[in-house]
This record gives structure tokens, sequence and C-alpha cells, in this order.
């Protein structure tokens, strides 16, 4: 198993565990027994910053490609995901994500494409081609709408669905400003 928290770095568990668990508390994912931190600089030569496509294929793949690009290589070259290693070794495979499963990040471990717009190839690919055995996702994506009430709105509808402990899920609309 593979678990990325997309864009998530230090800060991100510390709020959580000081939100969650105090101080000295741990969180689930300090009782997994590896832990990685990746920082990766895509092939694009106009962006400074990495994007989640970029990101997402270099760990999936080893291999550095252009902002924008899932599971090719900066010529736009297919290249193999450790999702399909395991797959041509017999192994069972899966997507589950919070996100779409169209999402860069999980399409970088199942598709191929130069633009992670093409959601409609990536989830083509993903039932014709790789075919993960699982297929789990989210998000209504209300939250890309310009108003911040509907932001807020949309992220405190996000918490409330994922944590069903009112107490956990209170605290952590309480810390994020949405209470």
């Amino acid at each position: 198993m593979l678990f990325i928290g997309d864009g998530m770095g230090g800060a991100h568990r510390t709020f959580f565990r000081e939100a969650l668990k105090s101080h000295t508390g741990k969180l689930a994912m300090d009782s997994l027994p590896f832990a990685g931190v990746q920082h990766t600089d895509s092939r694009d030569p106009k962006e400074p910053i990495t994007d989640s496509a970029a990101a997402g294929t270099a760990i999936a793949t080893g291999v550095k490609t252009l902002n924008g690009a899932v599971g090719v290589d900066s010529d736009g070259r297919r290249v193999r995901s450790v999702l399909e290693a395991a797959r041509d070794r017999g192994r069972a495979t899966g997507l589950v994500t919070t996100s779409r499963v169209t999402d860069a990040t999980p399409a970088s471990l199942a598709a191929h494409t130069s633009d992670r717009g093409r959601q409609s190839e990536i989830a083509r690919q993903y039932l014709e081609q790789t075919r993960p055995d699982v297929i789990l996702g989210g998000s209504d994506e209300p939250h890309r709408s310009r108003r911040p009430a509907d932001r807020r709105r949309s992220r405190r509808r996000a918490v409330t669905g994922v944590y069903e402990n009112t107490a956990i899920r209170d605290r952590i609309l309480r810390a994020a400003g949405l209470r």
C-alpha cells in the first residue's frame, strides 16, 4: 500500500496532531512502519513549482515529467507505474482517494496522458487498460466556487462527511476556523 498525502507537509501533520491529539499525542499515520517525504522538481522549464501531476508521476514511476502530465515522461511517452508493476505480478491493485478518482495524483498511478484535464480519457484508461481491482473516490468539487462563503461551506461539508465522531469533527472545524 502506498499512502500519499497530496500537498501535505510537516506543518499539516503538526496542525492535525495538535487539533486532534494534543501536543504529546500521536496520529494513526505516526504508527505506520515507514514514512517518507519527497521533494520533486518537474521537468517543466517554465514553471518552478511542481504540480500534483508531475509529483504523482515521479512517485508512481520514478520518472520526472512536465507539469500537467500523468504517467508519461517529458516527451509524452508512457512510463510504467508501480500499480502496473504490481498488477503484472498478479497483485490486487486499487485507487482510493478523497478527491475525484480521475484527479492528477491517483491518475499518475493508473493512466497515461500529457494533459491531467482529460478526465474522461483517464477514466477510460482505468476501465479498459490498467483496470485496477478497486476504484473508490469522492469530492463533488463545489469548493471551486470563487465565493469565500461557498468554499467555507464546502470544506465544512467535507469535514462533516469524513469525521463521524462529532467531537473530532467539531475540533477540526474550530481549528480550521470553519465554526
